[in-house]
């Protein structure tokens, strides 16, 4: 069966100074929902390593019975 990325989410850390602490891991994880972009019934969720900082964020869906054909990530 063929699966298309339908949706994402990604887990993130914001930039912490406390107490002389930094945390800049930022970018932290990545999940993939994969399934029918016709229906949005999700059958597959692929997630990478997953560090231990962070929060997950909001589920960004593909628009319009949309699907992924790639993404770019920025610094």
């Amino acid at each position: 069966m063929k699966y298309l990325v339908i949706a994402m989410q990604v887990k993130t850390e914001l930039w912490n100074d406390w107490n002389g602490i930094i945390d800049d891991t930022c970018l932290n994880a990545i999940k993939f929902f994969c399934g029918d972009p016709d229906t949005g019934v999700v059958s597959v969720e692929l997630k990478s390593k997953e560090g231990q900082f962070g929060t997950w964020g909001q589920i960004f869906n593909c628009a319009g019975h949309g699907y992924a054909i790639g993404f770019m990530l920025r610094a």
